[in-house]
């Protein structure tokens, strides 16, 4: 897994495009019982904490037809909760990188991503990141997202309690809403075809 500490910044989004969200919520959590949809833990080092991952869906979105993106956004936010490696009166930092990666016929490559950053307070036991709201450079293919995340204490950013990624891993983790084009749920990724003329 790649050094997330000294790699993310901090990437506010502004959404002014309303579409249609799903509410659908995907656990991530360590001890608690995963729902249909369920992303994969890829690789974990030291103390992560709990995540709550959302159902990513996959919409056209513009104001008209000639405008229309490729949109992976999720209508709930993703929740972290802190790494049990340092006292709740210690504040931690949290970083996250949602990546959308495209099968390019023998691998994944990553085509889009965001970069958060979020603090937990002393005392606080989670934190909401911003919302998933990718637009890709590319259009059709076959999709899936992976999301990463790294805990320090704000007190010594440079030590990592530990660090975490969750891949889709099901058919319910990306869905296909409100698209103009066709478009299939499968088991981890999903793929999406041309617009319809």
């Amino acid at each position: 897994m790649r050094p997330l500490m000294m790699k993310f910044l901090n990437s506010p989004r502004v959404l002014a495009t309303s579409v249609a969200l799903t509410a659908t919520f995907v656990c991530g959590s360590l001890g608690t019982a995963a729902p249909a949809s369920a992303y994969a833990p890829d690789a974990t080092t030291g103390q992560p904490g709990q995540v709550v991952l959302p159902q990513v869906q996959v919409s056209d979105v513009g104001t008209t037809a000639q405008d229309q993106r490729l949109t992976f956004h999720a209508g709930t936010l993703p929740r972290v909760f802190r790494s049990a490696a340092v006292p709740a009166a210690d504040a931690q930092n949290v970083v996250a990188a949602y990546d959308l990666q495209r099968w390019n016929g023998s691998q994944w490559v990553n085509v889009a991503h965001q970069m958060h950053r979020g603090q937990i307070l002393p005392g606080e036991n989670e934190i909401p990141l911003p919302m998933v709201w990718i637009q890709p450079p590319t259009s059709e293919g076959t999709y899936r997202i992976v999301f990463s995340f790294g805990w320090s204490p704000t007190s010594t950013p440079g030590r990592v309690l530990g660090e975490q990624s969750w891949t889709s891993s099901t058919a319910d983790d990306l869905t296909c809403g409100g698209i103009l084009r066709a478009c299939e749920s499968r088991s981890g990724h999903i793929v999406v075809g041309p617009l319809n003329p």
